[in-house]
């Protein structure tokens, strides 16, 4: 990058005191500023981060100390995994699900109430929900149990077989017509 990049790129942030954010003030998406540089388009926290602290390694994020998006002061970045970006996110409370007070079917989000998935996760899951969807799974297993078990014990039955036999060879005919008469 040359001296003339680097000066334009420093010209769209507003520098204030150290402590406090340097907002980009051009373009960008979702809060966070972009700019081309180079024929590539840069993250403009990451490229203050590159110019003041170095290259970031591959599979790094840069991440904000401040969680102001536009802000671009290098003493308020960090180098941290996906991973690390997800669990701070989930600690100050900006994931959506952190937000959540209750699940869809309006059941409260509370302890006691909670699935919480592996630490550092952001998603959380209604424990009441998690109960009757199980407890459905497990009656649609039986169920299906006991139909099996039903046509276990009447497969070898001669009128059983006679009966599937009918069944089979009607549905076997009316494919047959469908697809003569264009409709399969």
């Amino acid at each position: 990058m040359d001296a003339r990049a680097i000066e334009r790129f420093w010209s769209k942030v507003d520098v204030r005191g150290r402590d406090e954010c340097w907002e980009w003030q051009a373009s960008g998406s979702k809060g966070y500023g972009r700019l081309m540089m180079d024929g590539v388009t840069w993250g403009a926290h990451r490229l203050a981060f590159t110019l003041v602290k170095g290259r970031i390694p591959d599979g790094m994020c840069v991440l904000h100390s401040c969680d102001n998006p536009p802000c671009c002061n290098p003493a308020h970045l960090f180098i941290g995994t996906h991973a690390d970006n997800m669990r701070d996110m989930a600690k100050k409370g900006r994931s959506s699900s952190s937000r959540k007070t209750h699940c869809p079917r309006g059941h409260a989000l509370v302890e006691g109430n909670l699935i919480k998935r592996r630490p550092g996760r952001v998603s959380r899951e209604c424990l009441t929900c998690r109960r009757v969807g199980n407890l459905n799974q497990e009656a649609l297993r039986k169920k299906r149990a006991r139909a099996r078990a039903d046509y276990q014990s009447k497969r070898n039955d001669p009128e059983f077989k006679k009966k599937r036999r009918e069944i089979n060879r009607a549905h076997y005919y009316r494919k047959k017509a469908e697809a003569s008469n264009g409709k399969g």
